[in-house]
């Protein structure tokens, strides 16, 4: 219906999902697939010509999940990602998360599409309006922290400013709202 949320979802996944006694694992291999992520990024649906994902998890007091393969590609990005999540357990409070990913190939035209909402509108604009044209190459990323305090997206994006980032010879970046009037000279 249309006044229900748009949920998270998939198209065209393949794998395989084994359950057993708490505890559970995922393969995926797909191709020509989709990922649908509302209120995450500007454009909620990612194609992916391949995604390809081993996934495991285990309850008890103590849940955890652990990301030993996790790469998607499509025609803009090629990424491929490890990590885990643990609950906090007995003592309460928010569970942990340690999330590293590799960025093997960007087409900076799109890292705008690839950023959460969380890094802030204006981030978004100058990503999409300053890097004109170019390739991002072997740039990381890693994700660690407490769930309660959030995924820090604004870190992130300071310290990937900081950071040598390789981009190709053909990069180019423009600041938005900043002009040169050649006849002018202003």
């Amino acid at each position: 219906a249309a006044d229900r949320p748009a949920r998270p979802g998939f198209e065209r996944l393949s794998g395989l999902v084994q359950l057993d006694r708490g505890s559970g694992s995922l393969q995926l291999t797909s191709r020509d697939a989709a990922v649908m992520l509302p209120g995450v990024f500007r454009e909620p649906r990612i194609p992916l010509s391949q995604l390809a994902a081993d996934i495991r998890w285990k309850g008890g007091n103590v849940p955890e999940a652990r990301i030993a393969t996790l790469a998607l590609s499509n025609a803009e990005l090629e990424v491929s990602a490890t990590g885990t999540w643990k609950a906090a357990g007995d003592e309460g409070g928010p569970g942990s998360a340690d999330l590293t990913a590799r960025i093997e190939r960007l087409d900076v035209r799109a890292a705008h599409r690839y950023v959460p909402l969380a890094a802030g509108e204006g981030t978004l604009y100058w990503l999409q309006h300053a890097l004109l044209d170019g390739r991002l190459s072997d740039g990381s990323v890693r994700l660690r922290g407490n769930e309660g305090e959030g995924l820090p997206i604004a870190a992130v994006c300071k310290r990937a400013y900081e950071e040598r980032v390789q981009i190709s010879a053909t990069g180019f970046y423009a600041t938005p709202g900043i002009r040169w009037n050649w006849a002018t000279s202003e």
